[in-house]
């Protein structure tokens, strides 16, 4: 069991974190779905990788603790961009806007379009992969990726049209 925490619970943590939104749930989430994993290893297909069935297990723990708790999300807050030395002030304040604006328009995603996405491309999964963590047919993950990124783009557009207002200043 400690061979298989070892090897597995980076992928687990970063899932859980990138679905979790809070350090906290998804170090719960990831707990939770390592006990169920181990209390239901009679259920588990030995002809099958081990990862996707636990990654599915975690997603599976992340969705209920959001659904069932009805935590306010604020992403990643532990995760800030690199900096390069070279990058100036201005360079380092545009990415970071950027990236707060792709973690909004994602957060407003359905569940299972951030865990698409999450899995795809933030921990770089294959098809193959995606298929075996989902539960569906590679061509299904295709098409389910296509949907997701054009709903995810579609937030942000969105989002950019949105105008901007001003902080209310009060003077006294």
């Amino acid at each position: 069991m400690a061979a298989l925490v070892a090897r597995h619970a980076p992928a687990a943590q970063r899932l859980a974190l990138h679905l979790a939104r809070n350090r906290a749930d998804a170090e719960d989430a990831v707990q939770s779905g390592f006990v169920k994993t181990f209390t239901h290893l009679d259920r588990f297909d030995p002809t099958r990788p081990f990862e996707p069935w636990l990654l599915r297990i975690v997603g599976n723990e992340v969705r209920k603790t959001r659904r069932d708790e009805g935590f306010h999300w604020r992403f990643w807050q532990a995760w800030r961009p690199e900096v390069e030395a070279s990058e100036s002030p201005e360079s380092a304040v545009m990415v970071r806007l950027e990236h707060q604006a792709l973690h909004r328009a994602l957060g407003g995603l359905r569940h299972d379009d951030r865990m698409l996405i999450t899995l795809a491309y933030f921990l770089d999964r294959s098809e193959a992969d995606l298929a075996a963590t989902l539960g569906v047919p590679r061509g299904t993950v295709k098409s389910r990726k296509h949907n997701a990124l054009r709903r995810l783009r579609k937030a942000m557009a969105d989002a950019d049209s949105q105008p901007e207002t001003e902080p209310e200043v009060t003077v006294r």
